[in-house]
């Protein structure tokens, strides 16, 4: 819930006085575009949860429905009668295919845990600090930016933490949520995938402006990030003099 609250924030700012394209080019109905390299692998655990939930809860649907219109009383006053047999073979069955479902959950769950949890060596960091109600993301050259800004097929690690509360640094489409902690570091690390631009909230509940930290990810194309930064980072294409002296 606190992961949908900021989002629906951001649909009610944005919708007035405009039509707002709810699905983004590339999102399905539950899941929005992958984006980051990490996103394939969590998709098709969620994925093979929800079909396996689907196909159970219509097959215990129909036999309840089965069973309530077959041994349905029949007659006025009719009294139950127990037919309940042992069966060892319908309890080996309904114990050994949930705990093999359960298993390659657990696998799959594993594997993309420790592969989200192991960042490449060659790893670009991005330094990510949680405020009271906003982000701050210092980049390798010592430049402080409110968004994150990436560049596509780079990997990147992001080391969290926070300035006061408990923040958690959310981005749907890269499907990572790390939280950040006061007094101590964190890491997420990731690739992006596809240009452009992309959500990033907070997905602890944080105080009363909870809902409106809200960022976003831009992910540059081949070689534009270091050109981005380049200007980003210096004070005197952005501002005055006078405000570089107040800097």
């Amino acid at each position: 819930l606190m992961s949908v609250l900021p989002l629906l924030s951001l649909l009610a700012q944005e919708a007035g006085g405009k039509e707002y394209q709810f699905f983004e080019p590339g999102s399905s109905l539950w899941m929005p575009p992958q984006a980051s390299d990490h996103a394939a692998s969590t998709d098709a655990v969620f994925y093979f949860i929800y079909w396996v939930s689907v196909f159970f809860f219509v097959l215990i649907l129909a036999l309840m429905i089965f069973f309530v219109v077959r041994f349905r009383r029949r007659q006025e006053g009719q009294p139950a009668q127990a037919k309940i047999t042992h069966s060892t073979p319908l309890e080996v069955t309904w114990t050994v295919i949930p705990l093999i479902l359960v298993i390659i959950r657990f696998v799959a769950g594993f594997r993309g845990f420790v592969a989200m949890d192991t960042p490449p060596a060659n790893a670009t960091q991005i330094i990510a600090t949680g405020y009271k109600w906003y982000w701050l993301f210092q980049y390798p050259n010592g430049h402080v930016d409110r968004e994150l800004h990436l560049e596509v097929d780079r990997p990147y690690k992001l080391l969290l933490t926070s300035n006061d509360v408990t923040h958690s640094l959310f981005i749907p489409a890269f499907r990572v949520k790390r939280d950040a902690v006061p007094g101590r570091f964190t890491q997420a690390w990731f690739t992006p995938t596809q240009t452009g631009e992309f959500r990033l909230f907070c997905a602890e509940y944080c105080g009363t402006q909870h809902s409106t930290m809200v960022s976003r990810v831009v992910v540059h194309e081949r070689g534009r990030w270091q050109v981005w930064l380049n200007e980003a980072s210096d004070p005197i294409k952005t501002r005055t003099l006078a405000e570089v002296g107040a800097l």
